[in-house]
């Protein structure tokens, strides 16, 4: 392997330009491997030049075609995951969801959460499975892509998740951090220490300021801080009116506004 900042051996480079991803243009889609003939996979193959190789050269109607055709259910793990993280990048939020329940359902028992390599055996302990559901929260939910000048960021949160992602623990050049992602594109969060040490961009290349987490209000505290406010108004409301007719009411309950959230 060569090292960072150093030259890699020359003949690596002739093995890269030999590399290719093979095409049936008879029936309109990419193959695993020259010889395939549209097998039933039983676990993910061109799905992964989705990700994790990002491979350029797929434009968003063949990335839907690979995904399409990966119709069978998995035996391995891994698979579902994978195209789960494609289906986010498709922003299909319900696809990818149903993704992650055939993951939980078929390959994680109950007892103690143990995984199982297939649905149908009892080969337990499956890192390389629960590196897949992790993978999935990250870059598919989350959708962070890694750069050498940062992250690119892309959610696709299914709404049985809610309003946001909170990833703990993210390391990037040395830096360990916290983030936060939230839906629709909104606005991200992250630990101050980094705010200014780390990149943020949108899919388009535009950079994203991020906020710190400090400022970070849920969609349902939010709710809760404006029936605070509401609540307070209308309690003031009432002291002035009952003054007004001569029988003034008991001094109004101070109501704070504010919020606790613990994720």
């Amino acid at each position: 392997m060569s090292r960072k900042g150093t030259a890699f051996p020359a003949e690596w480079q002739n093995i890269i330009d030999k590399m290719y991803l093979p095409y049936d243009s008879e029936h309109d889609r990419y193959m695993a491997h020259d010889r395939d003939q549209g097998h039933n996979t039983r676990q993910a193959d061109t799905s992964l030049a989705i990700f994790p190789i990002e491979c350029k050269e797929l434009d968003a109607e063949a990335r839907k075609r690979i995904l399409d055709a990966c119709t069978e259910k998995y035996d391995i793990m891994m698979g579902s995951a994978i195209n789960a993280i494609g289906r986010c990048e498709q922003k299909q939020p319900k696809l990818a969801w149903n993704e992650l329940v055939q993951t939980v359902t078929d390959h994680i028992e109950e007892t103690f959460c143990q995984t199982r390599e297939k649905w149908h055996n009892n080969t337990t302990y499956f890192l390389t499975g629960l590196g897949g559901f992790l993978q999935l929260f990250i870059y598919g939910f989350a959708g962070l892509r890694i750069r050498e000048n940062g992250f690119v960021v892309n959610p696709c949160i299914p709404p049985q998740i809610g309003d946001h992602i909170r990833l703990k623990g993210l390391h990037h050049k040395g830096v360990c951090f916290d983030m936060i992602v939230t839906k629709n594109d909104g606005p991200i969060y992250v630990s101050k220490e980094v705010i200014d040490q780390i990149k943020f961009f949108s899919p388009d290349g535009i950079e994203i300021r991020p906020y710190p987490l400090e400022v970070f209000i849920p969609e349902e505290a939010q709710q809760d801080v404006v029936a605070s406010v509401h609540k307070t108004l209308l309690v003031q409301q009432a002291s002035k009116t009952s003054m007004i007719e001569g029988s003034p009411c008991p001094q109004p309950e101070i109501v704070e506004v504010g919020y606790q959230y613990t994720c």
